[in-house]
C-alpha cells in the first residue's frame, strides 16, 4: 500500500518501528484525513493482512487510521529479519498396508500365495485352501480373522517456520518428491544436531510445503521429509 506524505486528502506522519525476537520488526503508521479517503483505505489494509484502527473526530469532516504492518515498512530488504521461529519435530506416521507387501509373504512359494488370495477375495473357503508352511498358516489365520492389512510406523522429519510476508526461501519447491539421505538432507536443511540424533538411517522423500497465512500477515510454512528404507529411484529420482 503507498500513501505519499504530503497527500491532498490524507497525510501520514513518521512510523514508530519496534522490533523483537519474537515478532521481528512492526510498524505504526498513522494516517489523517477525509473520513471517506480514511475509509478507502480499508480493503488494502484488509488484503495485506494489517490490523488499524479508525478513529473519527467527534465534529468535522477528519479521520485518523493507525495501521500495525508486521515489518519495517521502509522498503528496505527484509531478509534478516524474515525467518522468526523455526521448530523441528521428529513425528510419527502410521500407514496401512496389504499383508502381501510383508516382507514374510515374499517367503512364501507361489502356489501358497494365490492359494491365501483366493482365500482372500472369497473365491476359495477356508476348509479349501490348503497350505503347508507355519507362516502361510499363520497368514491363513489372519485371514481367517478377516485381516487383509497390518500397520507400520513411519518417521516424518517436520519443519514448521514462522515468516514476515514476502518470504518465499522455506516454501521452497525445488526438490519435491526427490529422495535424500539421512546425509544429505541434513546438510542440505541443516538440521540441528538435536534432532539429527533421533533420525533413522535410511533414506527420505520431501513432499509439498504446506503454507498458511496468518491473520498478522506472517505465513506459517511447513515442510516434511518421509523416511522408508529406500525410496523407489524408478518412480522418484536418483538419489540426492
Amino acid at each position: 500500500m503507498s500513501i505519499l506524505k504530503g497527500d491532498v486528502s490524507v497525510i501520514e506522519a513518521d512510523p514508530e518501528i519496534e522490533w523483537n525476537s519474537n515478532t521481528g520488526y512492526r510498524a505504526t503508521r498513522k494516517f489523517r484525513g477525509l473520513k471517506q479517503d480514511i475509509l478507502g483505505l480499508v480493503p488494502s489494509m484488509q488484503q495485506l493482512g494489517y490490523s488499524f484502527r479508525i478513529s473519527p473526530d467527534d465534529e468535522g469532516p477528519m479521520s485518523e487510521c493507525t495501521l500495525t504492518a508486521p515489518d519495517a515498512q521502509d522498503g528496505a530488504s527484509n531478509d534478516a529479519a524474515t525467518e522468526l521461529t523455526t521448530i523441528w519435530t521428529v513425528a510419527g506416521n502410521d500407514i496401512e498396508k496389504s499383508i502381501e507387501h510383508h516382507s514374510s509373504w515374499s517367503t512364501l512359494s507361489e502356489t501358497e500365495r494365490e492359494a491365501l488370495r483366493d482365500f482372500s477375495n472369497g473365491t476359495k473357503k477356508e476348509s479349501e485352501t490348503n497350505v503347508s508352511s507355519a507362516t502361510a498358516i499363520s497368514f491363513k489365520t489372519l485371514i481367517a480373522a478377516g485381516t487383509t492389512s497390518y500397520s507400520l510406523s513411519q518417521i516424518v522429519v517436520q519443519r514448521t517456520m514462522t515468516v514476515a510476508p514476502g518470504f518465499a526461501g522455506a516454501a521452497s519447491m525445488d526438490n519435491v518428491n526427490r529422495i535424500y539421505t539421512k546425509a544429505s538432507l541434513t546438510n542440505a536443511e541443516s538440521i540441528p544436531t538435536t534432532i539429527v540424533f533421533s533420525m533413522l538411517d535410511g533414506q527420505y522423500i520431501k513432499r509439498t510445503p504446506t503454507i498458511t497465512q496468518q491473520p498478522n500477515g506472517r505465513f506459517q510454512i511447513q515442510n516434511e521429509w518421509w523416511h522408508a528404507d529406500t525410496w523407489s529411484t524408478t518412480l522418484y529420482g536418483s538419489v540426492l
